[in-house]
């Protein structure tokens, strides 16, 4: 095995660690950060969509569906970690990955993962570890990987 490519984000940091075995230490690779992560949607501009005037009846219709620019930026946020994450994987020996992040973040992340890179999801953390001292995310994510005891049944 070629080891571990760790991502550990939420909507405003994302850090990509290396991990050589499942019992390894986690070595700092990258840090990513969302420039938009603590702006309101409106300090990103305006997200209404333009309006038009009926003719005949004089009402006023959206021409488009309303569209949040703050979902878009985090999105785009999102698309760039997997992006690094996606180079990152392609390293020497093409580790595996493992996902740490909020329920929501992790599927948001298999989608955008292309579909050679998903087949090497080696575990996922559903809990948001972004500010999480590097010890407690280490052991949350060697206790990840641990494989499941066999229990013999009768």
């Amino acid at each position: 095995m070629a080891g571990f490519v760790v991502v550990v984000a939420d909507s405003s940091v994302a850090r990509l660690y290396t991990m050589a075995t499942r019992a390894g230490v986690l070595k700092p690779a990258q840090e990513l950060h969302n420039p938009t992560a603590h702006q309101r949607t409106r300090d990103l501009g305006a997200d209404r969509p333009a309006r038009t005037v009926n003719a005949s009846s004089g009402v006023r219709h959206a021409l488009e569906s309303h569209q949040d620019l703050k979902r878009a930026a985090d999105e785009k946020f999102a698309k760039q970690v997997m992006a690094a994450v996606a180079k990152a994987a392609k390293g020497p020996g093409e580790p595996d990955i493992v996902l740490v992040g909020s329920a929501r973040l992790l599927g948001q992340y298999r989608q955008l993962l292309p579909a050679a890179l998903r087949t090497r999801i080696a575990a996922q953390v559903p809990r948001n570890l972004a500010k999480a001292a590097l010890a407690d995310v280490t052991e949350r994510v060697r206790g990840a990987l641990r494989p499941a005891p066999v229990t013999a049944t009768r």
